[in-house]
């Protein structure tokens, strides 16, 4: 596809700050598309009054900084009409860190990586940008169904505003948390609300393939490669090809293969086993893992380059236990579904089924919960489940009876109070963080460890 069929009728790009434009200006030319040049932030907005453009090229490393405050208010005032793609380096360090901002505050709709050449610039521009209006109920927390992720607790609120951001971009996602917490879910929530939501998404359980069949599944191969492969078979990559690839488990990806993967996500092609050609493949990663992946980095199981390519956006999902009233709301929400299927009556939970429920610790997560609700509706006596029907009435209370430990109860406390200095900021990032006594950075930071979106200033 050539880049102006990709544009329609706006014909022109706004280029801030880009270094190295000669070739871009030159594959602009070729494609009938104006390509207007400026040096200032201020610049583009004066441009962008005048001309209807298609999108804005920002170069993150020589135009903005972190403390361009007035550059920050400028890009605002235009960031809901004209698609914005951040330029940066292909690497992992402040540039990189500054664009997840920005993406967080939906000031940047995509982010680029130099060398930029053509196809990544077409990948970008093709992509189909939410509206205002859409944008507005993102941060708002509002807007569309609750995506499949049921809950009203600020953990489980702040996780469905973080998707529906992450849907708009099209960078990698890594996914986090225990066991059964519903990482797939929120995985499919970000493709479907995505623009790629039409083409495929193609679950991987990376710990559920035969390791001498990982290469294969994954990459495809051709007629002969090995004994066997009577025939070529397409990669499970490039079934995803337009969509979303979910890699599920990446902490138990082989070592040995991590490199291919690595190549993937840098230049978009892979080898299926037994050919040397390349294949361009376009297919957006989502990554998941219950284990804690820097410290298998540090372990030497896990390639740190690759950690860093796969994070660039990420979402920890929160255990069941500390999801508080949204447990009597699953369970609620479950058992009514499970009772239509069986065709069993199902009135509501007892006051001591609730107690069960939100004293149990959960280690199963809601997958867990999933399977109790459905062996209490099927065993249950009467309309109304109680703690015996639950089978927790004999389980002794995890919370009750196992202290937190430290860090622990030390992240809970430092989750909650910034939720409340953002209350009485009214989610003014600069003054939340005064209240707090740190720096605006420092409570970005400390915002992405606890799932919690930030607006900005």
């Amino acid at each position: 596809m050539r880049l102006h069929s990709a544009l329609g009728r706006e014909k022109t790009v706004i280029v801030a700050g880009l270094r190295g434009t000669g070739e871009l200006c030159t594959s602009l030319a070729e494609a009938k598309v104006s390509g207007l040049f400026c040096s200032k932030v201020d610049e583009i907005a004066k441009i962008a009054a005048r001309k209807n453009a298609a999108a804005i090229l920002i170069d993150l490393d020589s135009i903005l900084g972190a403390s361009d405050r007035a550059a920050l208010k400028t890009l605002r005032s235009i960031s809901g009409a004209t698609p914005i793609i951040g330029v940066c380096e292909d690497d992992a360090g402040q540039t990189q860190a500054l664009a997840k901002e920005y993406l967080k505050d939906h000031l940047f709709d995509q982010i680029c990586t130099r060398p930029l050449d053509l196809a990544q610039l077409l990948s970008s521009l093709q992509k189909t940008r939410i509206s205002p209006q859409q944008g507005a109920a993102v941060l708002n927390g509002s807007g569309g169904d609750d995506l499949g992720i049921v809950g009203e607790s600020p953990a489980i609120v702040a996780i469905r505003r973080a998707i529906r951001k992450m849907a708009a971009t099209d960078v990698p996602v890594l996914i986090t948390g225990e066991s059964g917490t519903g990482k797939e879910l929120a995985a499919r929530a970000i493709h479907q609300l995505s623009p790629r939501h039409g083409a495929p998404f193609v679950a991987i359980n990376c710990a559920g393939l035969p390791p001498g069949l990982i290469a294969s599944e994954l990459f495809g191969h051709e007629r002969g490669a090995f004994t066997g492969a009577v025939a070529r078979k397409l990669g499970r990559l490039e079934v995803a090809n337009g969509g979303t690839s979910f890699l599920d488990e990446i902490g138990d990806f082989p070592l040995e293969l991590q490199g291919h993967l690595l190549r993937f996500l840098q230049e978009k092609v892979i080898e299926r086993v037994g050919s040397t050609a390349s294949i361009r493949l376009d297919a957006r990663i989502v990554a998941a893992t219950h284990i804690d992946l820097k410290k298998a980095v540090e372990a030497g199981r896990f390639r740190e380059d690759l950690f860093y390519r796969l994070n660039v956006l990420a979402i920890e999902m929160p255990p069941l236990r500390a999801r508080g009233d949204d447990i009597a709301l699953l369970a609620d929400r479950f058992a009514r579904k499970f009772s239509h299927e069986v065709n069993r009556p199902f009135e509501g939970l007892k006051a001591d089924a609730i107690a069960a429920l939100r004293a149990y610790d959960w280690p199963g997560n809601v997958r867990e919960l999933i399977a109790v609700l459905q062996r209490a509706i099927v065993m249950a006596e009467g309309a109304w489940l109680s703690a015996a029907d639950l089978g927790l009435s004999g389980v002794p209370a995890a919370r009750a009876s196992r202290m937190p430990t430290l860090a622990q109860a030390r992240n809970e406390a430092e989750a909650e109070l910034i939720r409340r200095a953002l209350i009485l900021a009214d989610a003014n990032v600069c003054r939340a963080a005064k209240l707090l006594g740190i720096s605006r950075n420092t409570l970005y930071r400390l915002a992405e460890r606890h799932s919690i979106v930030l607006r900005g200033c």
